[in-house]
């Protein structure tokens, strides 16, 4: 789950996975475009999401899950 601010009616709200894919989620406001119906709270969030990405996280040791995040940006 991840929260996201909806633009229409400034409402916080949270979107699954699976719908996350076919969204149009601003960062910036200087990001929405005519179909942008979201936009992050907090801009560095999308860092968090790069995170949960790695995978076995829990298995692998700290400076090659940091590696992994910092290939992904």
């Amino acid at each position: 789950m991840r929260r996201v601010r909806h633009l229409e009616t400034g409402k916080e709200t949270y979107i699954g996975v699976m719908e996350q894919l076919n969204l149009s989620i601003a960062c910036f406001d200087s990001d929405i475009r005519d179909d942008t119906k979201y936009q992050e709270i907090k801009p560095l969030n999308i860092l968090n999401e790069l995170a949960h990405e790695t995978p076995f996280s829990d298995h692998n040791q700290s400076p090659r899950n940091m590696y992994q995040c910092q290939m992904a940006k």
